[in-house]
């Protein structure tokens, strides 16, 4: 889990929202946006998971693997996930790979 002021505020979320950098994933979509300290946001919609307690689940996976990426690479941002429907049905470590796979690929110079 991310601490409180490391997420990004309701107030800013369009703004980091709408990025160019993205990257396209089976089950997310992550969006990046260059800055000068690390944010993030995940964003699971009714339509992925209808209980509270499998998006809250969800949620916090991606806020682990969103953690556990900050320690390793030094790139500063903004990142905001997005799960598509069919995640709840695939494995965590299918989720945690992917995500990692995409933060990987989106900071990457092209």
């Amino acid at each position: 889990m991310i601490a409180r002021h490391a997420r990004i505020p309701r107030q800013d979320f369009l703004l980091y929202s709408q990025s160019r950098l993205q990257a396209r994933g089976v089950y997310y979509t992550v969006v990046y946006t260059p800055g000068v300290e690390n944010r993030g946001a995940v964003v699971v919609s009714k339509k992925v998971a209808k209980k509270a307690v499998d998006r809250n689940r969800l949620r916090r996976c991606a806020y682990a693997t969103l953690a556990s990426f900050w320690g390793t690479e030094p790139t500063l941002g903004a990142y905001v996930i997005y799960y598509k429907p069919g995640a709840l049905k695939a494995s965590r470590f299918v989720l945690k790979s992917e995500l990692s796979e995409l933060l990987a690929r989106i900071i990457k110079p092209r």
